[in-house]
Formats: structure tokens, C-alpha cells, sequence
């Protein structure tokens, strides 16, 4: 196997709006540089490509046409990109925004345009670096992030629990030179969103400092690639408060977290990690997440007119009017499952969209004898995938999200089994 590496800066300039809010948070400071970075892996003639970045999300358009360009200039037939997903980052795919003013938009846009370009040529940069590599793994564990629905008040609502699942494994691959031993890339993954803090300065988050950490003593280029962290963010609660609810953190709270992860990972790499012989394989598979009960035109006139006070939900009543005038509404949600075999054992599956986190075991035992790193935020990322006990549940990620994201209904509760399904398929 070979395998080539680059990076590149994709800051914004200031006044660039941030994701994670559909309203407006333009950029008035830079606490951290964002940056891209491409992992290409060749093994007998073909070519496969990882792209990590610090970004909420993609946009699935630009995603299609990086994927043209890969395979008609640069010879690479799968890639899989995925968002680190902090909260402090570019708005680089939010098509659902309730913005509109007009210096907003067209900064939005050339951030856009310029990023589609940077990502084109990291992706080529990588390319011409491919040198023979080994590959190791290892694994550890990290305790900063809590699962954050609890049943409160007769409703699931957005607070720590710790009884609530999460896997809290980090998940390190080695590839290193195989003429010196010195590593190349280390391939980091872990399920927590970067929410640490919400403000106007640009930040990586945690994944950032961790980054730096590891990069700094070992010389490699780290890419962390977010898992199912739909419903898992950092345990940052309000001193005091009972029952314990969450605050914006501070910057000591992005560093410790950061700490925490990236000392982790240097922990793995110093003990003996599992020598992997490099079987390179992929497939992937579409499916459409469906939609439960659709909204009638006079439902939603009449959701909107009882829900004047929240300026989101009348933006998405009255939207969801403008796209049954259209042709109607959709019934799915378009929905990629990648996998990308490092070995016979060893595997990245990935998803789009904000894949919560009891989704790890039920993919997992799919996978018949190979150790899965399950990652979502990939190629897109367009709404929250629920359990379907989160579904039946309801609260943020199983129902109330959908305003957020411009969705018509939350899911059927047999999105579950629709999506384990195209797992299952992929891992054939």
C-alpha cells in the first residue's frame, strides 16, 4: 500500500458567517487556523481518498463534483469526506439558513467557491506524494464527552446523562514510511461534538488542540474524523445547576478537552499497536431515510400562524408552503453508506448527516469478525438520524431538529432498520 499526504489552510476572512445557528454569527476574531487535509491510499492500481476538515458539514454538490474531478484528473475512484462538525467553523452547506442579508450571502458563497478550489488541490497535492507505508492500529478511550438527552419534565430534553449511551472509544491508525518507520499520518476518531464554546471567534475546537498535541511529538500529520456524536457533546455544565445543564464553555474548556483526547491518542501510539496487512477495499450504497407523516398546505398555515413568536418555525412553514406550490414535498432523505476496508479486519463505515450514537453497536454487529470505525458528518449533512427509540422518544435529535434543517417531518421510526439495512449491505 501507498499513501500520500497534504494539508491546506481554509480559514475564513472575517465577516465569513459560522455554522451551527441558522442565524446569522459572522466571524470577528481567529483563535484557531482551520485547516483540510487529504489522505490518498493506493494498492494494486487503485485509488482511494479521505478528506478531513474543519467544517459543520458539506455540501452533497460539491461533494459530486469533487468526486468528478478526482476520478477524471487525479485517478481516484472513492472518496469519503468528513466534518470535523465543530459549531465555530464556516457555513459551508447550511442551504436552510434565515439570514438574507445580501453581504452575508455573497460572503457565504465566495467561502464556498474558494473551499470547493482548496480541496481540489489538497487532494491533488496528496496524490503526488504517494511513498510505500505500514499500517497500525490501536485504541483508547476518552471520558470528556457525555450523552446529552435526558428525560426531564415528561420530555426528553438537552441535558447531561450520564446513563445515556456513548461510546467513548478513540479509534488510531498509523501509517508510517515504510523505508524510515517514521509516521506519516496518524488517523484519529472519536464521537463528541465540538460545542465546547459558541461564539464569534473562529475556532477548530477540540479536535484542533488535540491535533496540534499529536502533531507536535510525533511529527505526523493527524486528521480527526467525527463519529456518531449526534446526541454526545461535551460534559461543560453550569457549576451549581440541579439537575446539571449545560453552559458555553471557555477556551480553558476547548484546551482541556483537547488535552484529554490528544494525550489519549499519544498513549495508543506508545503501546504496542496491531500491525495491519493493507487489503484496500470500498463499496458504498445510497438509500432514501423516510419521512414520517407529511404536512398538509393548511397544517402548515396553521402551525405557522400559532408559532409567530418563533421566528425559525414560521421561515419553515412558510418554506415547506413554497415547496408543495413547487412539486411537493419530499418522502426521504437522501442518505450515503461508505465503507472503506484498510484490512480484512479493519474498517471505516461512514454516513452522512448527524448520526447519533446508539448506532455504533447496531452497525457493529453487522460487521461479522471486522472492528468498525463508525463515522457520520460525511459527504452531507442535512439533519439528525435517530434510533428509533430516540425517534419514538422525540426532543431535539428525534423530532424538533427538523426546523433546523429545513426537513418536512421527522423520520418513521423504521429509519432505523432502513439504514442498518444498507449497512448490512455494504458490509457483504
Amino acid at each position: 500500500m501507498k499513501a500520500g499526504i497534504a494539508h491546506i489552510d481554509i480559514t475564513p476572512p472575517l465577516g465569513t458567517p459560522l455554522a451551527g445557528s441558522c442565524t446569522l454569527r459572522a466571524a470577528s476574531k481567529v483563535l484557531d487556523r482551520l485547516v483540510a487535509q487529504a489522505l490518498v491510499l493506493e494498492q494494486d492500481g487503485r485509488r482511494y481518498a479521505i478528506v478531513a476538515a474543519d467544517l459543520l458539514g458539506y455540501d452533497e454538490r460539491m461533494v459530486a463534483r469533487l468526486r468528478s474531478f478526482c476520478k477524471a484528473r487525479i485517478g481516484i475512484g472513492f472518496l469519503l469526506c468528513n466534518a470535523s462538525h465543530a459549531h465555530s467553523c464556516p457555513d459551508a452547506y447550511n442551504g436552510f439558513q434565515i439570514y438574507t442579508d445580501r453581504r452575508y450571502l455573497a460572503a457565504r458563497k465566495r467561502y464556498q467557491c474558494a473551499l470547493e478550489f482548496k480541496l481540489r488541490r489538497v487532494l491533488a497535492a496528496a496524490a503526488r506524494q504517494l511513498q510505500p507505508v505500514t499500517l497500525r492500529y490501536g485504541t483508547g478511550r476518552a471520558c470528556f464527552g457525555i450523552n446529552r438527552r435526558r428525560p426531564w419534565n415528561g420530555e426528553w430534553a438537552m441535558m447531561p446523562n450520564p446513563k445515556g449511551f456513548h461510546d467513548k472509544t478513540v479509534t488510531v491508525f498509523e501509517f508510517a514510511a515504510a523505508a524510515s518507520g517514521e509516521p506519516l499520518a496518524v488517523l484519529i476518531s472519536y464521537a463528541c461534538h465540538p460545542t465546547t464554546r459558541y461564539a464569534t471567534e473562529v475556532s477548530a475546537d477540540y479536535p484542533g488542540v488535540a491535533r496540534r498535541i499529536i502533531e507536535k511529538r510525533t511529527g505526523a500529520m493527524a486528521m480527526f474524523l467525527q463519529g456518531a456524536c449526534g446526541d454526545i457533546r461535551p460534559n461543560v455544565v453550569q457549576p451549581g445547576s440541579r439537575p446539571a445543564r449545560f453552559r458555553s464553555g471557555t477556551q480553558k474548556d476547548v484546551d482541556r478537552c483537547g488535552r484529554e483526547l490528544g494525550a489519549e491518542v499519544l498513549q495508543v501510539l506508545r503501546r504496542p499497536m496491531k500491525s495491519l496487512d493493507p487489503l484496500l477495499a470500498a463499496r458504498e450504497t445510497s438509500v432514501a431515510l423516510p419521512f414520517d407523516r407529511l404536512p398538509t398546505a393548511d397544517g402548515l398555515r396553521v402551525f405557522r400562524d400559532t408559532h409567530h413568536e418563533h421566528e425559525l418555525r414560521v421561515v419553515w412553514a412558510n418554506r415547506m408552503l413554497r415547496r408543495l406550490q413547487q412539486g411537493g414535498l419530499a418522502k426521504g432523505l437522501p442518505t450515503e453508506v461508505q465503507l472503506l476496508r484498510f484490512s480484512r479486519g479493519h474498517a471505516l463505515l461512514a454516513t452522512g448527516h448527524e448520526l447519533c450514537n446508539g448506532y455504533v453497536p447496531l452497525f457493529q454487529r453487522q460487521a461479522k469478525g471486522t472492528k468498525l470505525t463508525v463515522l457520520g458528518y460525511t459527504n452531507a449533512c442535512r439533519g439528525y438520524i435517530p434510533t428509533r427509540q430516540g425517534r419514538l422518544e422525540g426532543g431535539y435529535e428525534g423530532q424538533r431538529s427538523i426546523y433546523n434543517f429545513g426537513l418536512p417531518a421527522p423520520f418513521r421510526p423504521s429509519v432505523e432498520s432502513v439504514l442498518v439495512g444498507a449497512a448490512r449491505r455494504v458490509l457483504r
